[in-house]
C-alpha cells in the first residue's frame, strides 16, 4: 500500500472547526496458490481517497470520509474472473 498525505488546512466538520487532510490511497497485490490440482492466480489493483479531519482546539482526530475501489482477477483452470470492490466508510466521533 502507497499512501500520500496532503494538509488542506482549516474547515468545518459537524460544528467543529477542524484541519482537513487529504489521504490518496494505491494498493497493488499478487499471489499464487492452488486447491488440490488446481493452480489460483490472484492480482488485485485498487486506489482510494479519505479526508481526515482533526479537531484544532484539541488535536485529536473527530471524523474521516473515505472511499475505496479495489479490481480483483482470479484465474483458476484456465478460466479468468474478475471482481470489483467498493468500500465506504465514515466515521464520525461523539466527544463529550
Amino acid at each position: 500500500i502507497e499512501r500520500t498525505y496532503l494538509v488542506f488546512g482549516d474547515t468545518m466538520f459537524s460544528g467543529t472547526v477542524a484541519l482537513l487532510v487529504k489521504r490518496t490511497d494505491a494498493i497493488t497485490a499478487k499471489g499464487e496458490g492452488a486447491d488440490g490440482q488446481h493452480r489460483i492466480l490472484l492480482t488485485t489493483e485498487g486506489t482510494g481517497t479519505a479526508d481526515l479531519y482533526f479537531d484544532v482546539t484539541n488535536g485529536r482526530f473527530i471524523g474521516s470520509n473515505g472511499d475505496q475501489i479495489t479490481n480483483i482477477y482470479v484465474t483458476t483452470s484456465g478460466r479468468s474472473a474478475h471482481f470489483v470492490q467498493h468500500a465506504s466508510e465514515r466515521i464520525h466521533l461523539q466527544m463529550p
